[in-house]
């Protein structure tokens, strides 16, 4: 459940029978940062991007962890590689506005 860190522990238990899952390692991710555990959400986005770089919304939400913990420099790195993978998705649009911002600050 988003924002209330249910089924965290689930998904942490599940990952130590299966630790190279990358569905379970990209909903971990996703759950810690909705929780605003960005330390943890940007740990296990790595772990995930390990077993597939190719993965453009992991890198987007990467990003925009570092962000928030205002690591400018790895959070334009992160939305540039977005940018470089899916130059015309949507996703890319999003993180190209988001380069363009961060530079502005």
């Amino acid at each position: 459940q988003e924002g209330t860190g249910e089924g965290i522990e689930e998904i942490e238990a599940k990952l130590k029978e299966d630790p190279n899952n990358p569905d379970l390692l990209d909903w971990l991710a996703f759950m810690y940062y909705s929780n605003n555990q960005m330390d943890k959400a940007i740990e296990i986005y790595q772990r995930a991007l390990n077993l597939n770089y190719e993965n453009e919304t992991q890198h987007y939400y990467l990003g925009n962890s570092f962000y928030k913990l205002g690591n400018m420099d790895r959070a334009i790195e992160e939305w540039e590689v977005v940018v470089s993978l899916k130059p015309d998705s949507k996703i890319a649009k999003n993180a190209q506005e988001r380069i363009e911002k961060a530079r502005q600050s």
